[in-house]
């Protein structure tokens, strides 16, 4: 499918996957196949040709299905260069048997699966569908940590500090110890960053890092205040 389709489709239903492989008759049954199952699907015949056009669907939920064996760049080092550019994509990477010690590996680094060729069409199916619930979840995670972040924008320095204690279970007697200031002065600026934040109570400011997505936004914070 060319590019101008994937911009001509109804992007909350697509199910987009790369297809990374050079020419062959495989490669073009693998697309084929998927394009039946009611796959969106972009054929690219080297890394740098996909690697350039990553933007495309940006937001929509995606799976990278490559061949482990590729003419400049093989599985190996698309895995790494996926995490140098922090394109975060499930991949799934498939190839005959003397490919097998490749695939193992690949998955030990991050892969989602590696498929033997010729595959059962359940298998292929199944890890495509494994890696779009995959995908679908990095996605929701990436918005979540964004509108956490968003929210803790509006903080003033000394807001922030005091948030990070608090979260880490700082009692208003330790805040007052820690930052060297008043009670009326920690209170008030307790009472300012939950408006901000529009948190009702204590416990609904700290779900707010309850999740995943908080954690991982928050760990450098709180480990910087240690």
């Amino acid at each position: 499918m060319s590019k101008s389709n994937l911009f001509n489709q109804d992007t909350q239903n697509l199910k987009q996957i790369f297809v990374l492989d050079a020419p062959s008759l495989e490669r073009d049954k693998l697309a084929n196949f998927l394009e039946k199952n009611q796959y969106l699907v972009s054929i690219f015949s080297t890394p740098a040709s996909f690697f350039q056009e990553k933007q495309i669907l940006k937001n929509t939920p995606s799976v990278l299905l490559s061949n482990i064996d590729l003419p400049n760049m093989d599985g190996l080092d698309v895995l790494e260069r996926l995490k140098i550019t922090e394109l975060n994509i499930p991949v799934v990477f498939y190839g005959r048997v003397q490919s097998v010690t490749k695939g193992v590996a690949a998955v030990k680094l991050g892969a989602l699966d590696f498929l033997l060729m010729p595959a059962e069409d359940e298998l292929i199916i199944k890890a495509i569908k494994d890696g779009l619930n995959l995908s679908a979840e990095m996605h929701a995670l990436s918005t979540s940590r964004e509108t956490l972040q968003s929210k803790l924008n509006v903080l003033s320095p000394r807001e922030q500090e005091v948030f990070y204690l608090l979260i880490k279970g700082y009692s208003n007697a330790e805040l007052v110890s820690a930052l060297g200031i008043s009670l009326d002065t920690v209170k008030q600026y307790k009472t300012s960053l939950m408006r901000k934040l529009e948190a009702k109570s204590l416990s609904q400011l700290i779900s707010l890092v309850s999740m995943d997505a908080g954690r991982a936004l928050l760990a450098n914070g709180l480990e910087g205040r240690a």
